[in-house]
């Protein structure tokens, strides 16, 4: 799966085993999940679209809604014990009506009734603050689980010779166990790469804002000051480094499997 980030929607109609047994699914994948509840309450004409903007669905659901989703949590923890996701409440109905042609004047109320700019939010939170590294994240499933299915192939023909199947068992699990092994340390080298980069940041801010909180352009040296940091090719050397590690292992499992 290339995703860098996976959104997970429930509706908040009464929450379903399946659902939570997807979620662990998903969680399998080992992305990040940024979890939507969408609350259902149909707008076909201009009296629901009237109403709809004269009461405050959130005001009046929030229990309920929270409730639901505590509900699906208990679902999900059948399947897996860290399963459990915060979730935003929206309604994408509104959202998506007030790009349509007719509702013009009804534009902002049906946006902000939506609350889907708090959905916006959290993507733009999670792109800003580990975009770089999600990327780096994806590379890193992408090298290994491709491996990993490529043995379970070899194990296929390895029915046909239990001499050989024995071997390639082995080294099936040799890999899954360098696997874990590398994923385990990519991501804490990674934690500490993004750690060390933004206490070096934080480390600037007061100085920075002493110096430039009358400045009217003080966003702009901001964003220059963050690029001499060169943070960008700094991320992007640690993955090489990662990936240089990752060929190399690669390189010697295919030369032995060979």
């Amino acid at each position: 799966m290339l995703s860098d980030l996976v959104l997970f929607l429930i509706t908040d109609d009464a929450p379903q085993d399946a659902e939570a047994k997807c979620l662990a699914c998903v969680r399998a994948l080992d992305k990040p999940i940024l979890g939507i509840c969408n609350v259902k309450a149909a707008l076909n004409n201009a009296d629901d679209v009237s109403l709809f903007l004269r009461r405050s669905w959130f005001n009046r659901k929030r229990k309920d809604l929270d409730a639901i989703v505590r509900q699906f949590h208990k679902f999900a923890k059948k399947y897996s014990p860290s399963s459990r996701i915060s979730f935003t409440y929206t309604h994408l109905q509104s959202k998506f009506l007030s790009q349509q042609p007719g509702y013009e004047p009804q534009k902002e109320d049906l946006e902000s009734a939506s609350r889907f700019n708090r959905v916006e939010e959290q993507i733009i939170s999670e792109v800003i603050g580990r975009g770089h590294f999600l990327r780096w994240k994806s590379f890193i499933n992408i090298a290994v689980d491709p491996l990993i299915k490529f043995n379970d192939k070899l194990l296929d023909f390895s029915e046909q010779n239990s001499s050989r199947g024995r071997v390639r068992v082995g080294k099936r699990r040799q890999v899954k166990s360098w696997s874990d092994r590398f994923r385990k340390s990519g991501k804490e080298r990674i934690d500490m790469f993004i750690a060390k980069e933004m206490n070096e940041l934080l480390a600037e801010i007061p100085a920075f804002a002493d110096n430039n909180y009358e400045q009217s352009n003080a966003g702009g040296r901001w964003e220059r000051l963050v690029r001499r940091k060169n943070l960008t090719r700094k991320a992007q050397k640690l993955a090489e480094q990662i990936e240089d590690e990752c060929r190399n292992e690669l390189s010697e499992t295919a030369r032995q499997l060979k």
